[in-house]
């Protein structure tokens, strides 16, 4: 009965170990900080952010910058990836900063330094 019990404990904490953990990673990955407008005073531009069915796109007013983007998330870094091969990465600096880089792919101009980005209270 004694080896039963310990089975048991161990297995409940393992489940509970397992379960936090889950939890733990499900909540960094939530990009709800991400969608809204967010504004670059070295670029003097806002561009909005956006998120549906999985896909994202990013606008700077009734210009697009992209849509249809498909979105990977390492750590910190929000990686947003279009059909044509362009990458946005987005560092999470805080809730209300991020680092935004946009990078093209090979023989296609339209790579940047990192620029700083604050959110818009909408």
């Amino acid at each position: 009965i004694a080896m039963m019990k310990r089975g048991i404990i161990l297995l409940t904490s393992l489940l509970t170990v397992i379960i936090l953990v889950a939890c733990q990673q499900k909540a960094e990955k939530t990009t709800d900080w991400l969608e809204g407008s967010w504004y670059s005073t070295d670029w003097d531009v806002t561009y909005q952010f956006d998120e549906e069915d999985d896909k994202w796109s990013i606008k700077d007013g009734n210009d697009v910058i992209t849509q249809e983007a498909t979105l990977s998330v390492e750590d910190n870094l929000y990686t947003l990836t279009d059909e044509k091969g362009m990458v946005y990465e987005i560092q999470q600096i805080s809730q209300t900063e991020i680092k935004y880089r946009q990078i093209a792919p090979d023989g296609v101009l339209g790579t940047t330094v990192p620029i700083a980005f604050e959110k818009v209270d909408n």
